[in-house]
């Protein structure tokens, strides 16, 4: 699967994704074009609006049916994740917005439109609220207080925007909430795209409930009706991928790390030289014993609240290990992880486990971060939780490297790197990172 990306080349590749802005659909919908259809066809209810909305929108969506979000969900009544981003990695015009919408009309949500759009020009996530006034009057749930940035009334119904909704900004600390490959609880597909059977009897009831809604009524009337599968163990799913949605919004991700990374680099040529260093080391360095400590002067100062490799190494595994398995007490209550593990012979048993190559390569960037200043990584993951340190795909950190001709002896580590002897490529890179930083000849 394209799955098994090289760690490695998203480190070296994530910054160099500073492209330019790029088109959501054939027609090039963006969350400023949904503006703009909401002006000129004053839609006075969310299913108003949908009906508007081009075919790649109603096309590419995710059905959740629990949901941690400011919009209510349930197996009656699930919440859609709209996109436009075709399956698979590498697509060259991914979609830079995403948008949902909830299904009971007496909870909390139902009345919003919820938006996020990534701004190539900050390298940011923008959060903002379409607000339906006519769709609040049967909510039973306990009004929510929100403040916005900025509200602009779009439409002579009163349908209109708020900026930066309190709740989001709180709730998800600048980036998506998504679960990351291979467990989505609380979404069709929630176990590797069910790939293996529909993991629980809640979730195959929340598929038996959508195949008879979607396309047909209440506010899915207007969605594109999904293919069925039925598996080899008799259930059945509606082929959604919450897989590809994981794909786009890691890469976009990546690119809101690399803005991070790169502000902290511009303060220190040292600082760019053991990024290049940590970046460009080979997958298997890992299995020589070696780590990032290795290649670095036992001279250099220490960070204040300075901690070992081998101490976030640990810290990695665990965390890591404990969002797994979080994950899958959501998806499979009542049964038992290890017992599953070692008695389900459906699923590899690799996908039981974080990978030790993706463990070691995030406790190295937790490692050279303490370098760089950059203090706080704790909701640099997708995930709604902090700390899991979880980076979905293979793809574990992006931004390492800003460019090749902006790292001092970047020329080196690139020949080191595609040299097929790992110990000599391991030994010499640290021959010269050593020579290079105790020298001062950055």
């Amino acid at each position: 699967m394209k799955l098994k990306k090289r760690i490695l080349d998203f480190f070296c590749t994530a910054l160099l994704a500073f492209m330019p802005a790029h088109d959501v659909c054939a027609s090039g919908f963006t969350f400023s074009e949904l503006v703009d259809l909401i002006k000129e066809t004053h839609p006075k209810t969310i299913s108003e609006l949908l009906q508007h909305l081009p075919d790649c929108m109603k096309s590419d969506y995710n059905v959740v049916y629990a949901s941690r979000s400011a919009q209510f969900a349930s197996p009656e009544f699930p919440r859609i994740i709209l996109t436009c981003y075709l399956p698979g990695m590498g697509d060259p015009d991914p979609s830079d917005f995403v948008m949902s919408f909830s299904g009971d009309k007496t909870r909390f949500g139902y009345d919003k439109i919820e938006a996020i759009q990534f701004s190539n020009e900050d390298k940011s996530f923008h959060f903002n609220a379409i607000v339906f006034p006519k769709e609040t009057k049967e909510i039973k749930d306990r009004p929510q207080i929100i403040s916005y940035q900025k509200k602009d009334t779009l439409t002579p119904e009163g349908v209109y925007l708020g900026s930066e909704p309190s709740n989001c900004v709180m709730c998800h600390h600048g980036k998506p909430n998504w679960d990351l490959y291979y467990m989505w609880p609380g979404v069709l597909g929630s176990f590797n795209d069910n790939y293996y059977g529909v993991p629980s009897k809640l979730e195959q009831r929340a598929n038996d409930l959508f195949i008879n809604k979607m396309g047909r009524v209440d506010r899915y009337a207007s969605l594109k009706r999904l293919n069925v599968i039925t598996h080899d163990d008799g259930s059945h799913s509606v082929s959604t991928s919450p897989l590809s949605l994981t794909e786009l919004l890691t890469d976009l991700n990546a690119q809101r790390i690399g803005r991070l990374v790169m502000d902290a680099l511009s303060k220190s040529s040292n600082a760019k030289f053991i990024f290049a260093v940590a970046a460009s080391q080979n997958p298997k360095c890992f299995n020589q014993n070696e780590s990032i400590e290795d290649f670095i002067p036992p001279t250099t100062p220490k960070p204040v609240g300075y901690l070992s490799f081998q101490r976030l190494l640990r810290d990695t595994e665990n965390q890591q290990a404990e969002y797994t398995v979080d994950r899958f007490k959501r998806i499979n209550p009542g049964k038992d992880w290890l017992e599953l593990q070692r008695n389900d012979d459906r699923i590899p048993k690799e996908n039981y486990i974080p990978k030790a190559e993706e463990s070691y390569f995030v406790a190295t960037f937790r490692y050279v971060a303490q370098f760089i200043g950059i203090k706080d990584m704790r909701f640099w993951s997708l995930s709604l939780e902090p700390d899991t340190f979880a980076f979905s795909s293979g793809q574990v950190i992006g931004g390492l490297i800003p460019s090749p001709q902006a790292l001092p002896f970047f020329g080196v580590i690139s020949e080191l790197r595609a040299n097929s002897k790992v110990s000599d490529h391991c030994d010499t890179l640290k021959r010269e990172s050593i020579k290079a930083l105790t020298s001062g000849a950055l």
